[in-house]
């Protein structure tokens, strides 16, 4: 009997031991999985990272090469807070081509084909009075600012209060002279595109 006991503890401190074993195997199973599962997300947030760094880099530089380009594409809208700035230049490219000018109306409305866009319309009404001549360039210095202005109306006429034209079958030299002198007066709307 001594020796089925001798064997039934033997057995006994086997059976301890697969399971202790058991037991630790499967503890340091866990912890590997679990460690592995981190450095799992660690890669590829570092992968992440690394492409996001890698295209930070790109933009970077691509905007470091197209620096003209982008300074040109800035100068193509209104700043956020640039509207007296730029109500102050229309006036300023009045008196250069010799118009008296006078702002009408000016509005700000929401980009109708993007309510989220980063732009807003800047809508302006501007009275001119002066020669034809002076009238017609300061229309053409409008459709040229680097702005993108759409012209949505023109209006020109002569000025009732001066002298009536004349044309009638005279000397031509006569009748330009007449068209010449006289006042014009008119008005342009125009819009353009604002940053928020």
């Amino acid at each position: 009997m001594n020796k089925f006991s001798q064997t039934k503890n033997l057995f006994k401190i086997i059976l301890i031991a697969d399971i202790v074993a058991f037991v630790l195997y499967g503890a340091i199973f866990f912890l590997i999985k679990n460690k592995n599962q981190d450095t799992s997300v660690l890669l590829n947030n570092a992968e992440r990272d690394l492409k996001k760094d890698e295209f930070l880099r790109v933009a970077k530089f691509s905007l470091d090469q197209n620096k003209v380009e982008v300074e040109k594409l800035d100068t193509f809208f209104v700043a956020k807070d640039g509207v007296p700035n730029f109500i102050e230049y229309i006036e300023g490219l009045g008196k250069e081509s010799g118009v008296a000018l006078s702002i009408g109306n000016v509005s700000v409305e929401p980009d109708t084909k993007n309510k989220d866009d980063f732009k807003e319309v800047l809508r302006l009404k501007v009275e001119i009075l002066g020669s034809w001549q002076e009238l017609f360039t300061f229309l053409s210095i409008i459709e040229n600012l680097p702005y993108g202005i759409q012209i949505d109306s023109v209006s020109f006429a002569v000025d009732a209060s001066e002298e009536v034209l004349f044309f009638g079958s005279q000397n031509s030299t006569t009748e330009s002279s007449k068209i010449e002198g006289n006042q014009w007066k008119g008005f342009v709307e125009f819009t353009l595109l604002k940053l928020r």
